[in-house]
């Protein structure tokens, strides 16, 4: 994954995941190694929910323009809790096969 699409990637669920994969890696001492490795595994993680889902960010994935009042008011009253929570769902369950693929590349 290149720094320009990974710059394309929004969303709690996705930056979060990002970071968690970077930690996973961490403790490989050659930098470029190590950087390749999470960029790879960030890569998977995005291209597997953009293939699940359509799209990585949160204007396209909720239907809603948050700098709008009327969609925050709906994100928070509807959209948060039955929308958001399928795609934390879905993201916990890729990102944990990324962390079993981490694990097994060191073993």
């Amino acid at each position: 994954m290149e720094r320009r699409d990974f710059l394309k990637v929004q969303g709690d669920v996705l930056t979060g995941s990002a970071m968690v994969m970077s930690l996973a890696y961490a403790d490989i001492e050659d930098y470029p190694t190590r950087k390749k490795q999470t960029l790879q595994a960030v890569g998977r993680f995005v291209q597997a929910f953009e293939t699940q889902f359509g799209a990585t960010d949160c204007k396209t994935l909720s239907g809603l323009d948050l700098t709008k009042p009327e969609d925050r008011e709906r994100f928070k009253t509807k959209v948060k809790a039955g929308t958001c929570a399928t795609y934390v769902k879905a993201g916990a369950a890729i990102l944990a096969e990324e962390l079993k693929r981490c694990s097994k590349s060191k073993a």
